[in-house]
């Protein structure tokens, strides 16, 4: 909520240092999510429901840094004051409009998970092409909602210069929005992943061997299933992480620098860190950057093995008769 001004807040000529982190962390974040989207986009393995999921959760995790990089970041170095113009004050829309969008997602691609390993046979009449867009349409338009409600007079969520964190007003508007809109949001979806995550996590270990993935071919409870569940879950696990310091632990520490870097420098990290999970656990993406020398055998040792094709196989046994 709104911070009074405090003995140890940000000094003008700190705030040089504050915009270059910004900048860099911004435009960082910026890079890797248009790297995974590109990639996410043209990848046939990510033309499915969660590939579209994440397609859109790393969509919001390049918009929360672009605001940072590309808007909040010029803005302090042009004129800390400008955060609360009107100018100013649309960041933080931005902001809202891609955390909730963010943070949805996430609940969404648990939702995924669990379905595809509770119900696999179900999961392909569940989770179909017009669902999933539906799906991911009602996310960006709670989101869109939530984010020009800041609009209204007295509504907006903006830069407090004393500590270089998103505020809203302490009045009825920003109750609504910052307590019950993006905290009570927040923290009820990261709860409901954890649950869900958990319970995928058991139904894998109960069911799904290393040895039995391996020979489950490309249905619903594949390996590739599998490995989308486990970066799922390292992603929402970074989400709650963030949640967890930058509403409940940042609030109560008082030297500036540390309450910065656990709030604001968080979590433009975790969008950072959110865009090398996906690039981690997707060699198609991986592959891209870097191919261990293992991996790099394998490929070669796969385009040596000689295929015979069922045309060249009736062609010989013709040519014995």
């Amino acid at each position: 909520m709104f911070n009074p001004r405090t003995p140890n807040a940000f000094k003008p000529d700190e705030y040089w240092i504050i915009g270059t982190i910004l900048l860099v962390g911004g435009l960082t974040g910026v890079l890797l999510n248009l790297f995974v989207i590109y990639n996410l986009k043209k990848r046939p393995v990510f033309h499915c429901a969660f590939g579209r999921i994440c397609l859109s959760h790393s969509i919001a995790a390049c918009g929360n840094n672009a605001t940072y990089g590309l808007m909040v970041a010029p803005i302090t170095f042009i004129d800390a004051d400008l955060h609360e113009s009107y100018v100013g004050k649309r960041s933080g829309l931005f902001i809202c409009l891609f955390w909730t969008a963010g943070i949805l997602c996430h609940l969404l691609m648990a939702i995924n998970r669990f379905v595809c390993m509770y119900f696999p046979f179900r999961y392909p009449h569940i989770f179909t092409e017009r669902f999933t867009n539906i799906s991911i349409g009602i996310v960006w338009f709670i989101s869109i909602a939530v984010s020009v409600a800041q609009f209204i007079p007295g509504c907006e969520c903006f830069i407090w210069i004393d500590n270089f964190n998103f505020e809203f007003y302490p009045n009825f508007c920003g109750i609504l929005l910052g307590l019950y809109a993006d905290f009570v949001t927040s923290v009820i979806c990261i709860a409901l992943v954890a649950l869900l995550d958990f319970c995928t996590y058991l139904k894998i270990r109960k069911h799904f061997s290393a040895d039995r993935i391996q020979n489950l071919g490309n249905n619903s409870t594949s390996k590739g299933n599998v490995k989308f569940f486990y970066q799922s879950a390292a992603q929402g696990f970074a989400s709650g992480l963030e949640v967890i310091t930058y509403f409940y632990i940042s609030p109560h520490v008082t030297h500036k620098w540390v309450r910065y870097c656990l709030s604001a420098c968080f979590f433009l990290g975790v969008n950072v860190i959110d865009a090398i999970i996906v690039t981690v656990f997707n060699k198609e993406i991986r592959h891209q950057i870097y191919v261990s020398k293992k991996e790099k055998y394998q490929i070669e040792q796969a385009l040596r093995t000689p295929t015979v094709t069922m045309s060249s196989k009736n062609t010989t046994i013709a040519a014995k008769d």
